[in-house]
C-alpha cells in the first residue's frame, strides 16, 4: 500500500532526506564525492558489511549525481529510500523563493 505522507519525496525540484545503501566498506573519506552524505559502515553478525550513505539533497538531480558516482565507480546499489522531505515545505512546496 502506497503511504501518501511520503509523497512530498517524488517532488523533483524539492530538498529531501535520502538514504542509499551499497555493499562492503566505504571511507567516510567518499562523504566529498556524494554531495556530503553521511557515509556510515554498518555490520551485522554473520552478515557481510554495507554501507549506508544518508543525507539531505536538494532535488533528485542531486540524487542522480550521487547515484552516477557510484555507477562510474562500479559500486552497486541495494537500495534507494526517501526518508523524509526536507524541513520548511507546507503541501509540497518549499519557501525558497524562485527567481
Amino acid at each position: 500500500m502506497f503511504d501518501p505522507s511520503i509523497s512530498k519525496c517524488f517532488l523533483m525540484l524539492q530538498p529531501a532526506v535520502y538514504r542509499i545503501r551499497v555493499p562492503g566498506r566505504m571511507d567516510p573519506k567518499w562523504s566529498g564525492y556524494l554531495q556530503g552524505m553521511t557515509v556510515s559502515v554498518l555490520e551485522e553478525k554473520d552478515q557481510e558489511a554495507f554501507t549506508e550513505l544518508s543525507g539531505l539533497l536538494p532535488d533528485q538531480a542531486a540524487l542522480m549525481g550521487v547515484l552516477q558516482q557510484l555507477y562510474n565507480r562500479n559500486i552497486p546499489v541495494f537500495s534507494v529510500e526517501c526518508i523524509s522531505a526536507a524541513a520548511g515545505q507546507k503541501n509540497g512546496r518549499s519557501n525558497r523563493k524562485r527567481n
